[in-house]
């Protein structure tokens, strides 16, 4: 069982009651600790926005909560505002660590995307890795076992920058995939939605964080825990 201030998992029960479940039967039930808030509601529907000291402290939970989950030869799989939840004194825990969705997709799939990661805005959030959207899928791609941990530092980079955009996505799907592609560059948008420039500038530690967290080639994504040296964003 994972233990870290930063990521909260599920507790798994299994209870022997015959008035409930019958004679000689057990039946199983999941349960954590009740967050009220999640990240997107913090950075999406805030009025003040949060201050830079807030998107600092998020950032680094989130990068430390990343870090156990790796450390511990596991992958999250799915990390999105949605699935971090956020105290009323800003306490960070990354959740719902999924062990059923597909590691790929195929690219025009929209069905299976919207199942699985879709949210109810047509698509203009988007989370997962680009070598996660596959325009060749056959079977053997299918099931979660090809999971790999640089798949998690992309979807954790896309939350950062929501982050320091206060709430406006960096990727929609039309965007990961022409970035995928290598039609498309998100220097741009981080410019104009980023509401300090010198935070975006190009030797910025955000700009640097930024840069080694959303690299398109799984390869050159480093491992979560070298990335803590970027912790202080500060212009």
């Amino acid at each position: 069982m994972l233990k870290h201030p930063n990521v909260l998992v599920l507790v798994l029960e299994q209870v022997h009651d015959e008035k409930i479940a019958g004679q000689g039967r057990s039946f199983f039930f999941a349960y954590r600790q009740f967050v009220y808030y999640s990240l997107q509601e913090k950075i999406r529907n805030r009025i003040p926005k949060l201050s830079l000291t807030e998107k600092k402290w998020f950032i680094l939970q989130l990068l430390c909560g990343v870090s156990q989950i790796h450390q511990e030869t596991m992958v999250h799989g799915d990390i999105k505002p949605e699935n971090i939840l956020v105290t009323s004194y800003n306490q960070l825990f990354l959740t719902d660590l999924v062990s059923y969705k597909p590691s790929y997709i195929k690219d025009d799939d929209l069905k299976h995307y919207n199942l699985y990661f879709g949210e109810l805005d047509n698509n203009q959030r988007c989370y997962l890795a680009p070598e996660r959207l596959r325009e060749q899928y056959d079977d053997s791609l299918k099931g979660h076992s090809r999971l790999e941990r640089p798949m998690d530092i992309f979807s954790a980079g896309c939350v950062i920058a929501e982050i320091l955009m206060d709430g406006s996505p960096l990727f929609d799907l039309a965007r990961l995939q022409r970035y995928r592609k290598g039609a498309y560059s998100p220097q741009a948008d981080l410019e104009r939605k980023v509401h300090s420039p010198v935070m975006v500038e190009p030797a910025s530690p955000a700009t640097l964080l930024l840069q080694s967290l959303l690299p398109a080639q799984l390869k050159l994504r480093p491992p979560i825990v070298s990335l803590l040296r970027y912790e202080d964003i500060s212009p």
